[in-house]
């Protein structure tokens, strides 16, 4: 069975070449990562949040915002941790 793409790499880098122009021409600081079968995408940080975009080989781009909680004092990063820890051992 074949994979046949309807969205061309060609297409697919022209896609990604713009949206990094349009990240750059704001002064919003990123990167291209992979970290899916089906995408190349680009991690944005904008202050107080980071934005997850990825450009599928079908020519679809997800988009995601994660956006920061201020926190201060060790005993808040240690709480979170903590947090983090139950969540993932569960």
């Amino acid at each position: 069975m074949s994979n046949i793409m309807s969205f061309s790499a060609a297409e697919m880098l022209a896609k990604i070449w713009s949206i990094q122009q349009a990240l750059e021409d704001a002064g919003i600081d990123h990167s291209p990562t992979i970290y899916r079968d089906d995408a190349i995408s680009i991690v944005a940080n904008p202050p107080g949040e980071r934005w997850e975009i990825d450009v599928c080989e079908d020519g679809s781009v997800d988009f995601e915002v994660f956006k920061s909680t201020p926190m201060q004092g060790e005993a808040e990063l240690h709480a979170a941790i903590a947090t983090v820890k139950t969540e993932n051992d569960a």
